[in-house]
């Protein structure tokens, strides 16, 4: 039989959603006796999610490896351990570099502005996303400063 090989690209749009998801949905329970009980996000919380029905469960299956790889997420359980995809995970924190990501990349006049331009661009490292976004949040806070002084 022939086996079909697809190329897997990593879509910014859905790694911001994925971020964002988790920000909303990560979360920590207080104890009776003061101490805490995190609350993650499971693999399977993220596919019966609205976000499959803007991504298939394969870009949203990538996109959370990538995410762990480079540092935005921190994953636990992950099953299988140690194969070069995902059935299950818990997303247990975002780290300090995603929420910069989610922070640059948020508010959606920003974003759609940021696509607009890394689009034209034809970059599309996620680093190179965050800084265009960075620097439009940066023109659009001196509008909004210009209009109010």
């Amino acid at each position: 039989f022939l086996m079909e090989v697809i190329s897997m690209t990593l879509n910014e749009e859905c790694v911001r959603d994925v971020l964002i998801y988790c920000k909303n949905n990560i979360d920590y329970r207080e104890l009776q006796d003061g101490s805490f009980s995190l609350i993650p996000v499971t693999f399977k919380q993220l596919l019966a999610s609205p976000l499959n029905q803007t991504y298939d469960s394969k870009d949203i299956m990538y996109t959370v490896m990538k995410l762990e790889e480079i540092g935005f997420i921190k994953i636990s359980n992950r099953n299988p351990k140690t194969s070069p995809y995902i059935n299950e995970c818990l997303i247990n924190e975002i780290t300090y570099v995603g929420h910069k990501f989610i922070d640059a990349t948020e508010p959606e006049p920003v974003w759609d502005k940021t696509k607009n331009i890394v689009g034209k661009v034809g970059n599309h490292t996620l680093e190179f996303v965050e800084g265009v976004a960075h620097d439009v949040a940066v023109e659009f806070a001196k509008v909004v400063a210009f209009k109010q002084g």
